[in-house]
């Protein structure tokens, strides 16, 4: 969601996101190009398998929590 004076579109440019809520692993993974440096994230630890994945087309992305420790260091990961 973007908000303010001067915003003329609902879409957030690469690079300019404030903060991230993820209700997924996966969701959040593919919108971290839109964070900004700083950001904050917080993201449910909850893993849903696509059905790319489900079929064995795909692997699910690992490792990218703990890598993103280094990038996001205020990030939240939270299991509900």
């Amino acid at each position: 969601m973007r908000f303010g004076n001067e915003v003329n579109s609902p879409i957030i440019p690469e690079g300019e996101a404030d903060i991230l809520l993820g209700f997924e692993l996966l969701e959040s993974y593919r919108y971290l190009p839109l964070l900004k440096k700083g950001c904050k994230l917080v993201v449910n630890d909850l893993k849903i398998n696509p059905s790319i994945v489900s079929t064995g087309g795909e692997a699910y992305p690992e490792g990218w929590k703990r890598r993103s420790g280094s990038v996001f260091p205020t990030a939240f990961f939270l299991t509900v």
